[in-house]
């Protein structure tokens, strides 16, 4: 049910203010206004993510098992595992072979790394492979001439393959392909252990892909796992369990 403490009016104005800061959004983006906030966000103090960050790392308690999806060189791999402990553990999901490398190389204890995407089917797909190997948009909706073919399964696959356990905390950052790694988590999420999901959302991504609304199917998608969201920015999304 969608937020069942909210009433339909309620309800009817969340997605209207989302369907219409999503419209926004995109002229933003076709005019290019976009480029020059994104100018002024990178010449900042650098706390774009820090209330993302400070969500996802006070979600986490000692001995939770977390998925990193998207966890690129594992700069919130670090962060998590510490939180989670000795009796933790922590499933970093990175499809990019260098960067999952670099993972390999930097984490062994507590951290187990699966070269692959999370996606909603069991498939092989073209991942778009940034200028730079260990940059973080690597993207599986994109089209570049560097791509390589990595393996996509399910969050429910992994887990009833014993690849991962039933996560407690998700982090997802996967440039654009948040919806369908969501799909493919359908009973994951519905497991009362799961108690936190946190998302970053490729609006711009999202757009030119042709699915402008995606925001709008990721939140109920969320809120329908019996999870309540809300918006910690512009860009990022919680959905917790009360």
């Amino acid at each position: 049910m969608l937020h069942r403490s909210a009433s339909r009016g309620q309800l009817w104005i969340m997605k209207y203010f989302l369907r219409f800061s999503t419209d926004m959004r995109s002229y933003a983006r076709i005019t290019g206004l976009t480029r020059i906030l994104n100018l002024f966000r990178k010449s900042g103090s650098g706390i774009y993510e820090d209330s993302f960050c400070k969500a996802l790392l006070g979600a986490v308690r000692p001995g939770d098992c977390v998925w990193d999806v998207g966890a690129n060189l594992g700069h919130y791999t670090a962060k998590l595992i510490d939180l989670t402990g000795d009796a933790g553990i922590v499933y970093a999901f990175e499809p990019a072979p260098a960067c999952a490398g670099r993972l390999r190389q930097q984490f062994s204890h507590r951290v187990k790394i699966l070269e692959s995407a999370l996606g909603n089917v069991e498939t092989s797909l073209p991942l778009a492979i940034a200028e730079n190997p260990l940059g973080s948009t690597h993207s599986l909706c994109s089209l570049s001439s560097a791509a390589v073919q990595v393996r996509v399964t399910t969050g429910d696959h992994a887990i009833s393959f014993s690849e991962a356990s039933q996560p407690n905390v998700i982090k997802i950052d996967v440039e654009g392909f948040e919806l369908e790694v969501l799909e493919g988590l359908e009973h994951t999420l519905l497991n009362p252990s799961c108690r936190a999901v946190f998302v970053e959302v490729h609006f711009g991504l999202l757009d030119r892909r042709g699915d402008r609304y995606a925001p709008l199917k990721i939140e109920s998608l969320l809120q329908e796992a019996g999870l309540r969201t809300h918006w910690i920015d512009a860009s990022h999304l919680a959905a917790i369990r009360s």
